[in-house]
């Protein structure tokens, strides 16, 4: 599951799946990705696995991810 986490929290950095891809969530979506690290309330970054980052690049473009929404779209 991608992980939603501002620029200075970042990704977690012991994960079974390491989290390697950064991308900002398409705008126009009416609201920002919030940061989803503790009670850090700064936009974020999505950040992709491996896995989901060869379906990045495969043309998906939704992805759920942990924070307090349910998924965000990505450029």
């Amino acid at each position: 599951m991608a992980l939603a986490r501002c620029e200075q929290c970042g990704p977690p950095r012991k994960s079974p799946a390491p989290y390697t891809d950064r991308h900002t969530a398409a705008p126009g979506s009416g609201r920002g990705v919030r940061c989803g690290a503790g009670k850090c309330l700064n936009l974020a970054f999505v950040w992709l696995t491996a896995s989901e980052q060869r379906s990045y690049v495969n043309g998906q473009r939704f992805f759920r991810y942990s924070s307090h929404a349910a998924g965000a779209e990505l450029k």
